[in-house]
């Protein structure tokens, strides 16, 4: 019994745990995107103001990802070009806030202004698949003539911000000036109540699912086997002895149950929560559930197991054979 239910809170356990994977992955795509929002900060903040917050807050956010975590070797395997995007990317950016560190403000940003790669879009967007995350905000990518000019709207970021945010102008598109157009790509999810995990390209997550689902039909169904077995009444009409407190008297079980007993007490039960029952040469606590004149019904601490109520049976039946003699 103990190794079923083992098996079926590790099977339990595993599956559940996968989902439960979902959520910080998710947290770490917004982080990625909240990236995206500060480094269009550092772009349009052309007088250096506020390039010492920017970068601070960009160290924060950077901290914050992990990229094992956000692709794990599915994935990988799945989108390698769009794995390998995100890991230039964020090693760029890790570059720069070291630069800045350094002192060597004009290199981090030369980092910082190089044009974003256009894999970088669809990497954000394969994870977001990937991951089932709810998508509040919208990631445009706007291709114009081999360089990529990006924004990213995000009223929570913009808000953070306050009147710094004001100040700073969005930066002009490479296509306004050269008067190039070229459609934009959004990738825009609904909203939903939170994250979903996409099981398609999940083999294991799927097992696991299959597995928990067949271990808790297998485990309902034998709780509830157990359960008749144990609610099944057996009629003995035996005497047998009680205690109420410290007297013990002589009461006649009615019938058994593998978790209690109804018995004929004559009035000896009043306002007694409790009664000790011998059963075979064994003494049983049991609680009293219900009562009137006559009869009463107990329950007892745990259920009888089925070599005591078969010992009972066979000591009412001989009983029941040696009365008429």
């Amino acid at each position: 019994m103990f190794a079923r239910r083992l098996i079926l809170c590790l099977a339990m356990c595993f599956g559940f745990s996968q989902f439960a994977g979902a959520a910080p992955a998710c947290g770490g795509v917004d982080n990625v995107l909240r990236t995206v929002s500060i480094l269009r900060d550092v772009q349009a903040d052309s007088s250096d103001r506020y390039f010492s917050e920017n970068m601070s807050e960009l160290e924060t956010t950077l901290s914050q990802i992990s990229l094992p975590a956000l692709q794990p070797a599915a994935y990988t395997e799945a989108f390698p070009q769009d794995g390998l995007a995100l890991s230039l990317y964020i090693s760029d950016l890790r570059e720069a806030v070291s630069q800045a560190a350094r002192g060597d403000r004009s290199e981090a940003k030369n980092i910082l202004n190089k044009p974003i790669s256009s894999d970088l879009s669809n990497s954000l967007g394969s994870m977001n698949r990937y991951w089932g995350c709810s998508e509040t905000e919208t990631f445009n990518a706007v291709n114009t003539s081999g360089s990529v000019k990006t924004t990213f709207e995000n009223e929570a970021g913009s808000a953070s911000s306050g009147a710094r945010k004001e100040s700073l102008s969005e930066p002009t598109s490479v296509a306004a000036s050269s008067g190039q157009t070229a459609p934009a790509r959004t990738l825009s999810k609904s909203i939903s109540n939170g994250p979903k995990l996409d099981i398609k390209g999940h083999p294991i997550l799927s097992i696991a699912m299959v597995l928990s689902i067949l271990a808790l039909i297998y485990g309902g169904r034998k709780y509830s086997k157990r359960s008749r077995l144990r609610d099944h009444r057996h009629l003995i009409h035996q005497d047998t002895g009680f205690k109420i407190g410290k007297k013990h008297y002589q009461m006649t079980i009615i019938d058994i149950t593998q978790r209690g007993l109804k018995f004929k007490h004559d009035g000896l039960i009043q306002r007694q929560r409790k009664v000790g029952i011998e059963l075979n040469g064994d003494w049983y606590v049991c609680r009293l559930v219900w009562k009137n004149a006559n009869f009463a019904g107990a329950k007892f601490r745990s259920p009888l197991k089925e070599k005591t109520i078969e010992a009972l049976l066979t000591t009412a039946q001989q009983q029941g054979r040696a009365s008429p003699a």
